[in-house]
């Protein structure tokens, strides 16, 4: 698999950026962020499908 160089200049800066906002929101709304994590939780059994 090829993937040329542009495509890692691009992309690496954008999912670097998303990271931090929610790494900032989850620090922001502690609370739904739990709540958030806890039903991912519950889609466990969909994971190997």
């Amino acid at each position: 698999m090829d993937i040329p160089l542009w495509q890692y200049l691009v992309s690496m800066p954008v999912y670097i950026g998303i990271l931090l906002i929610l790494v900032e929101l989850i620090r922001k709304y502690v609370k739904g962020s739990a709540i958030f994590w806890i039903l991912a939780l519950f889609t466990f059994p969909l994971w190997f499908e």
